[in-house]
């Protein structure tokens, strides 16, 4: 049913500790091409053994460099995959699990995911360390700003106005029901306050279908499709992600 879609890798860990960790990795990389991201994520997985949260929690900082050596993926580079790897033992080591980090990062005013994800980002850029200094320039020609190949994990500084995208790509597969697609592996939020993951897909088939006239990929945007979405099911309405993004590549592709 989800053929080649990253969220496969989770689907290979029956404990939930690494299942959680592994979803948060695939969703970081889960732009591009499907087979360069299925191949990239194969190696990652592969350096991260059966256990991939024990591993993370465990490894001293010579072991995260080692299992970071010599991976990388686009913008992702081996130094950003270190950082990463930093970040989440830290999470594990003081917290657990991501879902107790989220939990200590949601204020009860926050009506939606979108409120909470950036202290959430946040809280894992902390835990990270210092940011590695990207490679390269921008497309102004200038030197990237350290963390810069941190974006792809969503863990860059965001822009005013970030939907945090692959915040909420990782936070459909663990918060919604176990339905053959999702995982259900968070107690700790409800399906009916997700927002959708809005990228370059859904946006198009978002405009196509009425169900916003803006054309920005942004916060506004990501929470305009979700009141849509949500007047047709107020309890899961990110339950149409899936469907219509698959409907938007497969559009794009013709």
């Amino acid at each position: 049913m989800i053929g080649d879609d990253p969220l496969l890798f989770s689907k290979r860990y029956p404990a939930a500790a690494d299942a959680e960790v592994a979803a948060l990795l695939a969703a970081s990389f889960a732009w591009g091409n499907v087979a360069a991201i299925r191949g990239a994520l194969e190696r990652l997985f592969a350096r991260l053994g059966p256990e991939p949260s024990r591993f993370l929690r465990e490894a001293d900082a010579a072991g995260l460099r080692r299992a970071a050596a010599g991976l990388y993926y686009r913008r992702i580079h081996e130094r950003d995959l270190e950082y990463l790897f930093r970040a989440l033992g830290g999470v594990l080591r003081a917290h657990g699990s991501l879902e107790a980090l989220w939990s200590a990062s949601r204020a009860p005013e926050d009506a939606t995911t979108l409120d909470t994800a950036p202290r959430f980002a946040g809280a894992l850029r902390r835990l990270g360390g210092d940011p590695p200094r990207s490679r390269g320039k921008s497309l102004a020609g200038e030197p990237l700003a350290p963390g810069a190949g941190l974006a792809p994990f969503g863990l860059a500084e965001a822009a005013a106005g970030s939907p945090y995208k692959r915040v909420h790509l990782f936070l459909r597969w663990v918060v919604r029901p176990a339905d053959g697609i999702d995982l259900g592996l968070w107690r700790a939020e409800s399906p009916a306050r997700l927002v959708v993951p809005l990228d370059v897909h859904m946006l198009r088939v978002a405009r196509e279908l009425g169900l916003t006239a803006r054309k920005d990929a942004s916060a506004k945007t990501a929470l305009e499709v979700t009141a849509a979405l949500r007047a047709i099911d107020a309890a899961d309405p990110a339950r149409f992600d899936f469907a219509l993004v698959r409907y938007g590549m497969a559009n794009a592709r013709r």
